[in-house]
């Protein structure tokens, strides 16, 4: 009867080995090693477009910026430029300190797009407590205008940047 357990044990083992014989034939271990590890692969974003700016005397408007859109006559201009990105995109930007408040400036720039004698479209608007903008469009020109209140100086300002395809 041993001899018949051994027997057995021995076809057990036979077959154990040719399974894994058979497993190692059928998916070798060059085909798992081509797959690189999932940690090891890693992707990139791609780079951001390279831009150039153009800062403007503060008594001229930046070129492209849209010559109906109401100033405030007096204002501290903080910046005042010209941007063209590698990607065909043009910009140009003015933005001030203002003494007027958040609501005061934001319902010049609300009646303003808001005209419709004026050929602009108002694409959206944010009215909230410390900041209100208004985004824009005439032709291919979009303007945003932000107006924000600094949290510490209290400080309001006016920041225009109209954009357009190059």
């Amino acid at each position: 009867m041993t001899s018949q357990k051994n027997y057995a044990l021995v076809i057990v083992l036979i077959l154990a080995v040719v399974v894994a014989v058979g497993y190692i034939h059928y998916y070798p271990a060059s085909k798992t090693a081509k797959q690189p590890a999932a940690s090891s692969q890693v992707q990139t974003a791609p780079a951001p477009p390279a831009v150039s700016q153009t800062n403007v005397d503060a008594s001229k408007l930046p070129a492209g910026f849209p010559a109906d859109i109401p100033l405030e006559a007096g204002a501290q201009i903080t910046q005042n430029f010209t941007a063209q990105a590698n990607t065909g995109l043009s910009q140009a930007t003015r933005v001030w300190v203002t003494t007027k408040t958040l609501d005061q400036e934001f319902q010049v720039y609300q009646t303003f797009f808001g005209a419709a004698k004026n050929g602009w479209t108002v694409q959206n608007t944010v009215n909230q407590p410390g900041i209100k903008a208004i985004t824009a469009g005439k032709g291919k020109v979009q303007v945003t205008v932000n107006i924000i209140q600094n949290s510490v100086t209290k400080q309001n300002t006016v920041n225009i940047s109209a954009t357009w395809p190059g």
